[in-house]
């Protein structure tokens, strides 16, 4: 990439709707030489939850339930595209993996995910323990009750991972935290730590810190780095098809009440 290159911004189209437009927008504010464009003919590149019909470099936002990815719409040219992983660039989570891969944790044992949030999304929790293991389960056991989903995910020498999932509107703002547990150390990202209390005239109130959208941020960054100097990303549609498989194993055994 030459200097001209570097110093000039990447003209970005934004195919979204809705609150996914919203905070794409606002966090695009964030992100150092990107332009938003009003059309693709003027774009280098596209953010969309549409996997068809672009033939630029595509920030993909893929259905993160395995009900919606079988109604299809994946991308055709694969190899331009990055799926949006966003809770992998969450910087809790990045400081785990980091850590992992530096051997700080020694070989991974055992993760646990809760989530309990008002929308589903547990292909995204699929994809974070593949990607934290390196590789798919050997061994699969998922129960379901009343929109609640459990996981159990056996992978080879050893580790393991138990998925706690639910969803539904009454979880407000809801709770998440991820445990990992290695053979010479852990790492937590829990939000518990994170709830502070508020005392006034009405009582006493929990009031949550959280990492607000610095995982979006730095996907964002990624992306636009990779693009601009034509790079691999660093989340590829293997990952997810990987994930998707892992997603039809769930279904598959919560359908059939048995191992997938």
């Amino acid at each position: 990439m030459t200097k001209e290159q570097e110093n000039t911004p990447l003209r970005l189209f934004l195919d979204l709707e809705g609150e996914e437009a919203r905070r794409y927008t606002e966090a695009l504010k964030r992100v150092r030489g990107v332009v938003v464009v009003e059309s693709d003919s003027s774009a280098e590149a596209v953010i969309s939850t549409r996997g068809d019909g672009h033939s630029l470099p595509l920030l993909w936002l893929p259905p993160v339930e395995e009900d919606e990815a079988e109604k299809g719409g994946e991308p055709a040219h694969e190899d331009r595209v990055m799926p949006a992983a966003e809770w992998r660039f969450q910087q809790s989570i990045r400081v785990m993996a980091d850590r992992l891969r530096q051997g700080k944790l020694g070989e991974p044992g055992v993760l646990r995910i809760h989530r309990w949030t008002e929308k589903a999304r547990l292909l995204a929790d699929l994809d974070l323990a593949s990607w934290l293991f390196g590789g798919v389960p050997e061994t699969l056991y998922a129960v379901s009750r009343f929109g609640y989903v459990q996981c159990h995910l056996g992978f080879c020498e050893g580790g393991m991972a138990l998925i706690d999932h639910a969803a539904g509107g009454h979880f407000g703002d809801g709770y998440e935290s991820v445990t990992l547990i290695g053979g010479k150390g852990a790492g937590y990202a829990d939000d518990h730590r994170n709830v502070n209390l508020r005392f006034d005239e009405t009582g006493c109130q929990g009031m949550r810190v959280t990492e607000g959208d610095t995982g979006l941020v730095d996907m964002l960054r990624a992306f636009a780095g990779a693009v601009k100097e034509e790079r691999g990303f660093a989340v590829t549609m293997e990952d997810w098809h990987r994930a998707r498989e892992i997603g039809r194993r769930v279904k598959k055994s919560l359908d059939e009440g048995a191992a997938a």
